[in-house]
Parts: structure tokens; C-alpha cells; sequence
């Protein structure tokens, strides 16, 4: 079967998965980079689990603050954002799955959840 731009569709197919691997690779980078999240797994299939932390606060307050994190965002509409328990950890989920997703939308996310963060203070 032959896609839109004429070639194979498996083809196709394969691009957009390898692009959405990559994303998940930038924005394990990114989130890495930042000093503000944990990496609970690493990019895999698209998808990349993390947990926004602060020294100092219990485990109990970071799933709070987590979690109050996801709230906000959802509701904004801005991105959704899945969550998991990974080693007893609440966990963030960042799931690339639309084609069109590009490097500055994964960057926006990340840079959205930081300003989330620091409007819904850790209680």
C-alpha cells in the first residue's frame, strides 16, 4: 500500500515512529537539563516519566505537588499529561503521540510545567 507522499505506508509509518522516539529523547534532555525534575524512566516508545522534586521536602509533598502539577496543566488545556507510580514514586508521564508534534512543542510542555510549578507551590 502506498501512503500519501507515495511511498511505501510502512515507511511512513516507521518515520513518524522514529521521530516520536526522538522527541522522547529530547525531552528526557531537556528535563535532565533543567535541575528541577527526576528521571524515573528514561525515554522509551515515545514516552519519558519524571517527577519534579525540591530538596528539602518530604516524599508525601512532592507526590502532592506533583499531582497538583497535572491538575493545573490538564485543565489549561495546554498538554495532558499522564501519570504512573514507578518504584512507589508518583510519576509525570510525557507521551509524544501526534505526528505533528515538534521539538519546540516538547520544549513548551517542559517549559509550561516549570511555570505550573511554581504558581502550585509545594504545600
Amino acid at each position: 500500500a502506498l501512503g500519501l507522499a507515495g511511498e511505501p505506508v510502512h515507511r511512513g509509518h516507521r518515520r513518524v515512529v522514529d521521530r516520536m522516539l526522538s522527541l522522547a529523547g529530547i525531552a528526557e534532555a531537556k528535563l535532565r537539563e533543567s535541575g528541577d525534575f527526576e528521571i524515573l524512566s528514561p525515554a522509551r516508545l515515545g514516552i519519558v516519566c519524571f517527577r519534579l522534586v525540591r530538596p528539602g521536602l518530604s516524599g508525601e509533598a512532592i507526590e502532592r505537588w506533583n499531582a497538583r502539577v497535572q491538575d493545573a496543566i490538564n485543565a489549561s488545556g495546554f498538554a495532558f499529561l499522564s501519570s504512573t507510580r514507578l518504584f512507589g514514586n508518583y510519576s509525570l508521564r510525557l507521551c509524544i503521540l501526534s505526528r505533528t508534534t515538534t521539538e519546540e512543542d516538547v520544549v513548551s510542555v517542559i517549559e509550561r510545567i516549570r511555570e505550573v510549578s511554581e504558581a502550585v507551590r509545594p504545600e
